[in-house]
């Protein structure tokens, strides 16, 4: 996907260092902070944005020297593939990645800080712990193991993943977010800052396709490609909705012409969607059974979780304990929950819910993975809100235009519309708590008069 208006892209150098121990390649990871931006807690190759008036090679030899103490000349550098990472936010990176051979007679080593740690492996090794304990990997660096691991050869792998610079992502290879799991976004009209949906395909037998997203016809060849590629050994296809707002399921329509789909969705989904678009109405604690990972049985449980609205699920892979959370969180806004047709307290127990399943990753319906803590923070931003909601009625008798530059003073007044039916879902969630109440269109506290 190319860039869109308003879309802020970061260009990156990743440096793939690798050595012969034997008759065996290994490659440099690291593994990156809690705190960092962009794939906090991963292990991945050396690498960061660039600097100022920096070439990609000096930002690349840079940050191999600032992470593994590794000083190379930029002739020991083989340029790769160059990358833009979907969509998922609005910031992106145009990352180039390069090769480069441990030089002789140094040593790898990381300083406490920014990385967490450094360690030498093989890429079998690498794909082992991501394949039996979900260690988590960025999707790049997960692709550059697997052909270094087929092949054995970096410069091969360097000049194999160039040659398709240019091609589309989704062409180019999979995002692998989690074991066995793909995640597609596909442009939407969505709530803002999002401009993209997740549409999530575990790779399963039968394949489970979750939110299979935008209605925007332009976006449906992205989907269909990844699916039939998925689906050449001829496996079923069934899809899965999150609810029933249109983001999720526009691309229905393509899934239908294309493929041979069962759909499942909430029976309470079913009802807002047109006859026949679903299946199989299913209720809390149904399980599609998806075959086996290695070892261990493949399930995924649907979890009843209204709020955001009444008929949405989320979805548990007890393999690793990650949930796909459809709209219950994001990692790039707040959640609306729409006073018409949404419940904040239902909403609130939900996320409390979830966060209770301390799951290990969170998958959310728009933006990039979140970590399994999602949930709780989540909870933790709503009291905030609530807290603010409470303090602005101490005056008593003040109007929703009124409230929303108190309650949202640290939110962009482009987005109070949109506040202002989240704050009427707070405030109608305290009245049934006892705690506010409305005349006419004034809120008050329990107890005071407008």
């Amino acid at each position: 996907m190319q860039p869109a208006p308003g879309e802020r892209i970061r260009p990156s150098a990743t440096v793939i260092l690798h050595r012969r121990v034997g008759a065996e390649l290994e490659v440099f990871l690291v593994q990156r902070g809690l705190k960092t931006r962009f794939f906090p807690g991963y292990h991945a190759f050396p690498g960061g944005v660039v600097d100022g008036d920096e070439t990609r090679v000096q930002a690349a030899l840079r940050e191999l020297q600032e992470e593994t103490s590794v000083v190379a000349p930029p002739e020991a550098l083989r340029q790769a593939a160059t990358l833009l990472t979907p969509p998922f936010g609005p910031t992106r990176y145009d990352t180039t990645f390069f090769v480069c051979e441990m030089p002789a007679g140094q040593e790898a080593r990381v300083e406490p800080g920014e990385l967490l740690a450094g360690a030498w492996m093989t890429p079998r090794e690498a794909l082992r712990r991501w394949e039996s304990d979900a260690w988590p990997i960025p999707p790049p660096t997960l692709s550059f193991l697997r052909a270094l691991d087929a092949h054995r050869d970096p410069a091969r792998v360097a000049d194999e993943a160039r040659a398709l610079d240019g091609a589309p992502h989704h062409e180019r290879f999979r995002i692998e977010i989690h074991p066995g799991v793909n995640v597609l976004p596909l442009r939407a009209p969505t709530l803002p800052p999002a401009t993209t949906q997740n549409c999530y395909l575990f790779d399963g037998d039968p394949i489970l396709v979750v939110d299979p997203g935008s209605p925007r016809r332009e976006e449906w060849p992205a989907l269909v490609h990844t699916l039939r590629e998925m689906a050449r050994d001829g496996r079923e296809i069934q899809v899965a909705l999150t609810h029933h707002h249109a983001d999720h399921v526009g691309a229905l329509p393509a899934l239908r012409e294309h493929f041979e789909v069962t759909v499942f969705a909430h029976r309470e989904t079913m009802d807002k969607l047109p006859r026949r678009a679903v299946d199989v109405g299913i209720e809390e604690g149904h399980v599609f059974d998806l075959g086996a990972w290695g070892a261990r049985p493949w399930r995924v449980r649907a979890l009843h979780t209204p709020g955001h609205a009444r008929g949405h699920v989320a979805l548990r892979d007890e393999r690793f304990g990650a949930i796909v959370a459809g709209d219950l969180v994001s990692g790039v806004s707040t959640i609306l929950i729409d006073p018409d047709e949404g419940d904040m307290g239902q909403y609130l127990a939900s996320l409390r819910r979830c966060a209770d399943l301390k799951p290990s990753l969170v998958l959310p319906g728009h933006g990039p993975a979140l970590p399994g803590g999602a949930f709780a923070q989540t909870l933790e931003h709503r009291a905030m809100r609530e807290a603010k909601a409470l303090a602005a009625l101490s005056d008593a008798g003040r109007t929703l235009d009124e409230l929303v530059p108190v309650v949202y003073d640290d939110t962009p007044q482009e987005a109070w519309p949109l506040a202002r039916r989240s704050l009427e879902s707070v405030l109608r969630h305290l009245a049934k708590q006892g705690r506010a109440r409305r005349d006419g269109d004034a809120w008050a506290l329990t107890g005071t008069s407008p």
